[in-house]
This record gives structure tokens, sequence and C-alpha cells, in this order.
């Protein structure tokens, strides 16, 4: 079977648009309407598939390879359950095919996939991959045509999908079952390529998990938006949301649950996307803090407070970092690469506690180039005044691991003492001319409880 060339287009990602519809009752086809079909067998499981074609050479780059017939001159036939939901619009012309090895995604041109069983969540078809071609677009494994101009594989035309993918079951979303994976096991796959190709596209559900940003958006109207979520340890993956989805406008949920969705790839990190809402359970409603500074675009409403003078080569300890999106504190200068004596508060506005019964307050850091984590430890430290004048150091539960950047979350501060006061709190950083680590600080906030 000789794959059709055809001019494509292909989305970067899996994210779309949807259109309404109302969706037909599916049924299998059968010669006398019964829906009997002649059961096709697999010739080849899917990561079986992915070995065979997957090209370890082409080092990154994108590439679409035809799939021939096997030696014995037989096709190369896979058979699987969809597993990608494309009714909600945040999968876009994929499908997604699970037998239990691995999942293939198909980039098919097809915007209402959900309206027939060949693209429908919880159906089980057979696909005859034989004349199709299978490629990288952006590291992430995927079948499609080869089509001149790309190169990559580009999208299966409509008809030849609906002769090529045979319907074998009909329906039955009860039957998807996710594999329960953690960021942890994720992120050591990307140095296997085996465990690579095998877990890329797969249903999975991430528990004990967080939104690093609750309370924004899915992600912004018509945009394609990138949000994360993290483990305890602050390990983060992106999810990858659509503003053309038909739940773009919803607000991210606080607490620790469960996110289920495809598991993509996408240039060197693995990206989640959500079939639906119903993928994010056991969490917390957002609600708004009672104080809250991102950091993301200034200092905000937060004063440099200097202890001891700054060097004027050193200029300031404490700045926004436009590119990373945060408050940065650091006594090395690259420059004349030295390390300065510095002691510094990023300090809050005045915040009014006297109303509440219990406040906690927590926010994203990272640290590296300390000298251990234990000297990290007392140079970054968490402070609360009544004052202005007098400072008292208040624990801080989780430090980062000071290798790399990694951002963690700090876990909730207990200012539950200083209810019924009016307070400032800062963060203060510390170094020597003897060694100079760095801090970072983003998603800072205060809740109360009256």
């Amino acid at each position: 079977m000789a794959a059709a060339a055809a001019s494509l287009g292909m989305a970067a990602g899996f994210t779309s648009c949807d259109d309404e519809g109302v969706m037909p009752p599916v049924v299998l086809p059968g010669a006398d309407g019964s829906g009997n079909v002649e059961v096709v067998e697999p010739t080849i499981t899917i990561l079986e598939l992915k070995e065979a074609f997957y090209d370890a050479s082409k080092n990154g780059n994108d590439y679409s390879t035809v799939v021939g017939t096997k030696e014995d001159g037989t096709d190369y036939i896979i058979k699987g359950r969809i597993v990608s939901n494309t009714k909600t619009g945040n999968i876009y012309k994929y499908v997604m095919v699970e037998d239990g090895t691995s999942s293939m995604a198909f980039s098919v041109d097809n915007s209402k996939l959900y309206e027939t069983v060949r693209g429908d969540y919880g159906a089980v078809i057979a696909v005859n991959v034989t004349g199709l071609s299978l490629g990288t677009y952006r590291n992430n494994l995927i079948c499609g045509v080869t089509t001149e101009g790309y190169d990559y594989p580009a999208r299966i035309p409509k008809a030849m999908w609906e002769e090529i993918a045979i319907p074998q079951e009909i329906p039955d979303p009860s039957k998807v079952e996710p594999y329960e994976v953690t960021i942890a096991d994720v992120l050591a796959y990307k140095n296997n390529t085996t465990e690579l190709l095998r877990w890329q596209n797969r249903l999975v559900k991430f528990n004990d998990v967080h939104f690093t940003t609750p309370g924004l958006t899915y992600a912004t109207a018509g945009t394609n938006v990138s949000r994360y979520f993290a483990d305890e340890a602050g390990k983060q993956l992106i999810l990858r949301n659509s503003g053309s989805s038909q739940w773009w406008w919803e607000v991210m949920p606080d607490g620790t649950g469960s996110i289920t969705g495809i598991l993509g790839y996408y240039s060197k990190d693995w990206q989640m996307q959500l079939n639906d809402l119903g993928g994010v359970e056991g969490f917390t409603p957002y609600i708004p803090p009672f104080f809250a500074e991102s950091f993301n675009a200034s200092l905000g409403q937060f004063a440099i407070e200097n202890l001891l003078p700054v060097d004027p080569a050193l200029a300031a300890v404490w700045k926004h970092s436009s590119q990373y999106t945060c408050a940065i504190a650091t006594g090395y200068l690259n420059t004349d690469r030295k390390n300065y004596d510095t002691d510094s508060r990023l300090v809050s506005p005045e915040l009014d506690l006297t109303g509440c019964a219990k406040a906690t307050a927590k926010f994203d850091h990272a640290g590296n180039y300390f000298s251990s984590v234990d000297v990290m430890k007392q140079q970054l430290t968490f402070e609360v005044s009544e004052d202005g004048q007098n400072w008292s150091a208040v624990e801080i539960p989780n430090y980062p691991s000071n290798s790399g950047f990694t951002f963690v979350n700090s876990g909730d501060i207990d200012l539950s003492a200083y209810c019924g006061k009016r307070v400032k709190v800062a963060f203060r950083y510390r170094s020597t001319s003897a060694k100079a680590g760095t801090w970072e600080v983003n998603n800072f906030s205060i809740n109360v409880e009256k």
C-alpha cells in the first residue's frame, strides 16, 4: 500500500481548536449492518514498530521514513485502543493508539475525529502502517505521510485514514486506563532511548502533584500556553493547554491531587496534555491569597534593604530577572569572577494580619553555588518583623538541592503567631568574599483564615 502525497499543514504540538457539533451515533461497519467485522490481528507491537523506525542518527532533527513491508512481504499492522479525546479541543488532529507496549500518535487531517469510531476515545482500531511514514516532529515520534516540503510526517488525509484504520470495537471509555508514573520516572526516561520511545504519547497519571501557579487560567484565548505542575520534591513537568479548548478559561486549582493526560515530547522536554478537565482530580478550589507577588515582571511592592554597604562593582544584591521571571540575589559578579561580602533583605510592604486566626506563607525558590546545603540554609532565610527594625527568622520547610536551578516549593510557612498584628516579611540573603551563591524566588503568597 502506498501513501498518497498531499500538501498538508502541521500544528506545532497537538493543541488547537475544536468545532462544535452534534456527534452522530457510532456504529461499526458490517455488510449486514450488524456491526460484525473481521478481526484484524497485529503483526507488530507499537514499541517494536517505534524501535524499528526510530533514527537516532538524526540527532534531534525532524525526519520522515516511509514504512515498507516486513521481511516476509507482509504489512506492518498495529492494533490498540484510542486513548486521546479530541472532543474538548485540547488535542487536535491526533489519534493516540495504545497497545500495552506503547502508544502511537497518528497525525490525521480531520478536525472532528471524535465523530468517527476511527478516532473516538475508547474505541479499538487496527491500523495498516505500511505505506505511511514514521519520523519525529521536534523529537516526538509520530506517524503520518511523507510529503514534499515537510521534514517530518505530515497529516494523513481523512479518506486514507478511513481506509487503513479498521474499527475493531466500539468506543468504551471505561476500558481506558492510564499508567501511573512519577515525574522522577519520566525525567529519567529521557536518558534511555527505549523508555523514551515507550512512554511518548501514552495516557499517564501523576499522583501527589500540585500546580505551580494555581489561580491562573489553563490557557489564554486562542493561544497555546505552557503551565507547570510539580511533585513534592519540586520536580516539574510542562502542562500544555490550548486557548481554543472548551475549558481554557477555567482556573487551575490549589492543593495536591492527580493529573491524567497524554505524555508527549517536544524538543528536549516532556509535555503533558489533558484530554479534558476530568483528568484533574483531588485538588482544592483556588482561593485568592491575602497577599501575593509573583516577581514575574518586577520586584513589585517589595523594597531592598542592604544591611552591609554594597560594593560599587557589584552595584546591587537583589534585582529582578526578566529572563528567569523571578527575584534574584547574588554576591557574585560574573564579569570579574569575584565574590563579595553582602547582607541584604527584600522586604514586603506592611501586611495587616489583625483580622485572621491563621496565616501561612509559601513561595518557590532555587539556589545554587553555595559551599553546601547547610551553608545555604544559614545564608538564605525568611524573616518577619512587627516594627520594621527587629527581625525574627521563620523556618523554611523545603530548601533547593544546591545543584542546578531547579525551583522547589518552600512548603507552608506558619505565620499564625503574628495574627492580630501588622507585620513585614523579608527574604534575607548573605554571602562572603570567599563564596557567594545565588538565590532565585518567585510565586510568593500569604493565605489567611478568619
